[in-house]
């Protein structure tokens, strides 16, 4: 069963599409890890599956229910240089 479906969604800020018709869909059980350059896209599909963010067209579908955790990409160590264990362990 789907959670969550992006269905031919496309965002644009200035210049090439960021992400262009893109479709997903996230099943009960699933994990999703991403993976990319920085400026890819990771973090604004992220905000668009959260809600936080609107896509330019397509559509989202969220089976009713369905809670998508708030991300943060900054981790609450004190540290100079946490660990990914570290920010994993701080984010739970």
């Amino acid at each position: 069963m789907a959670l969550i479906s992006l269905n031919s969604v496309s965002l644009t800020f200035a210049g090439p599409p960021l992400l262009d018709s893109v479709n997903l869909q996230i099943d009960d059980g699933e994990r999703l890890g991403l993976l990319g350059r920085n400026g890819a896209g990771k973090s604004t599909l992220l905000k668009i599956l959260e809600g936080t963010l609107a896509p330019d067209s397509g559509d989202m579908v969220r089976h009713p229910g369905c809670a998508w955790p708030a991300c943060s990409r900054k981790c609450r160590s004190t540290s100079p240089a946490p660990s990914v264990t570290t920010c994993t362990r701080s984010a739970a």
